[in-house]
């Protein structure tokens, strides 16, 4: 707030000093109020501008075609992403930030850019609150509709994680958002890559899938991280064991069977919740089945991808048809009785922010089954406000 000079006439500078005492103490209690309203409008949610005006979806879709990864470091505690491409992002935008592989995998903020360096770096408008690697990154420009509704025949467009980006969702519907009866939106299996089939003679173990170890479709039996491990050795030998697929924990292939799936989020599934910002985890890859060397198989069972991630954004949900997150089944090999099954992919997230969820069939965030082989984990599905967050 602008501040008038001091216009008391000059003459008493005792009835001067006690002028400019008091309303120096005004300002003061102005400058706290100021700032104590400031802060209060950081918690105020956002859910867009609403720029992009009302749409409805009947076809197949892509909600987020502008996106890139993350190509070098970028620290908590700073404005600039450094990103591979800038094609599409403008000062003003707000974009979803996201660990979508690697050790920090499900770190995440919403971010608004201030400037954009192109080809090169975005700078935003607020410091970073956490550090994005150079590798298993991504950047998503948020779009902000009105009211979004998906109609008979929508679908969802948005592409699988390729190793760089992908696998993620992420709206604002300043107006609410409405999923029509019969209409299914899903991201099932684009999340990360399940461990490709062995093709090759000999005793092979199966390849890991996808999660937080930087060993993707490496032959190995024991786990990739949060990716499933291959099919592996037991006893003596190889054995057709199956890949394992999990959201937290890939299972071992070994003994001919692999681990079930272990979930960590119960904490989250539950609705309208207030809650300091979770960590959202993409659905890891199921590994590959292994074979021994009596095998003469023409290819193992490829591991089931992960399900990917939905997060809309809004005031409210009518959610009349299905969401779906779901992990891969892993594959069946060919050519060899014995089975050499892939494991199934975990499950992805849903995330609603929003206040309520109104007529909801429940999202589905299963892990992918496996004919003999080890399922993958379940995902996750949190719906209420997160504390914080969307910032505007």
């Amino acid at each position: 707030m602008a501040r008038p000079e001091n216009t008391f006439v000059a003459g008493n500078d005792v009835l001067a000093a006690e002028h400019n005492e008091n309303w120096t103490e005004v300002w003061g209690e102005i400058d706290t109020i100021e700032a104590e309203a400031a802060a209060l409008a950081k918690k105020v949610p956002f859910f867009g501008d609403g720029a992009e005006g009302d749409v409805d979806i009947s076809s197949s879709t892509d909600l987020n075609p502008t996106l890139t990864n993350v190509d070098a470091s970028s620290a908590s505690g700073q404005k600039v992403v450094n990103v591979a491409a800038t094609t599409g992002l403008s000062a003003g935008d707000h974009v979803f930030i996201h660990q979508t592989q690697g050790s920090t995998m499900g770190l995440w903020e919403i971010g608004k850019i201030a400037s954009v360096q192109s080809g090169v770096s975005i700078t935003l408008e607020d410091d970073l609150k956490n550090t994005y690697a150079a590798t298993g990154a991504q950047v998503l420009k948020i779009p902000e509709y009105g009211q979004l509704r998906f109609k008979s025949g929508a679908s969802l467009n948005n592409p699988a994680w390729n190793g760089s980006y992908g696998g993620i969702c992420v709206v604002y519907a300043k107006n609410g958002i409405i999923i029509d009866s019969g209409v299914t939106v899903s991201m099932a299996s684009k999340g990360l890559r399940g461990g490709s089939s062995i093709t090759s003679a000999g005793a092979q173990n199966g390849k890991a899938g996808e999660g937080s170890g930087s060993n993707y479709n490496v032959q190995q039996y024991t786990r990739n991280g949060t990716g499933g491990g291959g099919a592996g050795p037991a006893a003596s030998n190889y054995l057709d064991a199956p890949g394992g697929g999990n959201l937290v924990a890939g299972g071992n292939g070994e003994g001919g069977s692999s681990e079930g799936g272990y979930s960590v989020f119960t904490a989250f599934t539950t609705h309208y919740a207030n809650v300091q910002t979770p960590k959202i985890f993409i659905g890891s890859g199921g590994g590959s089945g292994g074979y021994n060397s009596a095998d003469t198989p023409l290819s193992t069972g490829r591991g089931g991808n992960g399900g990917g991630i939905i997060i809309f954004i809004t005031p409210f949900i009518h959610n009349y048809g299905t969401v779906s997150v779901n992990g891969e089944n892993g594959q069946n090999g060919t050519g060899y009785a014995g089975g050499l099954y892939g494991g199934g992919g975990a499950g992805g997230a849903v995330v609603f922010i929003t206040r309520n969820v109104y007529n909801a069939s429940a999202p589905t965030f299963a892990g992918g089954t496996s004919t003999g082989g080890g399922a993958g984990g379940a995902g996750m599905y949190f719906a209420g406000m997160i504390e914080g967050i969307p910032s505007i």
